[in-house]
């Protein structure tokens, strides 16, 4: 049953890892987490393009050999148009649409996206005061091989005990972040790859490589024809 809680983890985990992507080490150094967090939510929106690569692992804290969860995760970004994929699942959202892959249940959810310019914002993007009210006091622990390690305290009462950051010392950009949680489990996130200028394929974020509108009507692209649809009429 530990799976689903990864799930969990990183779906509310994800965004606060990009975000703190954005953060240099003279803000933890004043250990001021909270006005960190403001101002990386600022240079996130300012960051036009991304393409984030994560390598994803949890094991029981006293048995850090014993990994039972190990996967990779991406995440591209292009404007107002995102795409990222974990496991089985991938999500796409473009001004057009909004697209969900489940291909352990070949199932594909498909919607219009109906927001505006001024209420698109990064679908996975946690509520601000919610990330602030877990944090507690963050420490500078030390330097070792090139990296600045950092521990930040969770208030008692949450799900985390605390969490690790560790920046590379000549960048100030985020290396690793490691998830203490409270019953014993221990969840790291590794960035293989941080792009602040990638270049995309022309169908990175195009819909059509899942679905098309014939005669009005929604069909799945070859090598999707045996998924199920839940689709949105579209005109």
């Amino acid at each position: 049953m530990k799976g689903p809680a990864i799930y969990f983890i990183f779906d509310k985990r994800l965004a606060v890892c990009v975000c703190l992507s954005f953060m240099v080490s003279s803000f933890l150094f004043a250990q001021d987490f909270k006005e960190a967090l403001l101002k990386m939510k600022q240079e996130y929106a300012d960051a036009p393009n991304l393409h984030i690569v994560m390598s994803i692992k949890a094991y029981d804290k006293n048995s850090p050999s014993t990994i039972f969860y190990n996967q990779k995760a991406e995440v591209k970004k292009a404007d107002q148009k995102y795409y990222y994929s974990l496991d089985q699942n991938e999500m796409l959202l473009n001004t057009s649409f909004l697209i969900l892959v489940n291909h352990k249940l070949k199932q594909i959810d498909l919607r219009k996206n109906s927001l505006t310019d001024s209420q698109f914002e990064y679908p996975a993007m946690l509520n601000l005061d919610s990330m602030l009210s877990v944090f507690g006091t963050a420490l500078y622990i030390g330097k070792k091989n090139g990296l600045d390690q950092y521990r930040v305290v969770h208030k008692v009462g949450g799900m985390l005990k605390q969490t690790e950051l560790f920046f590379k010392s000549e960048t100030g950009q985020l290396q690793q972040v490691g998830y203490e949680y409270v019953n014993g489990q221990y969840v790291s996130i590794q960035f293989d790859l941080f792009d602040k200028s990638p270049q995309f394929d022309a169908d990175t974020f195009s819909e059509k490589k899942y679905v098309r509108t014939l005669n009005g009507k929604v069909v799945l692209e070859i090598g999707y024809q045996h998924y199920i649809i839940n689709a949105e009429q579209t005109d």
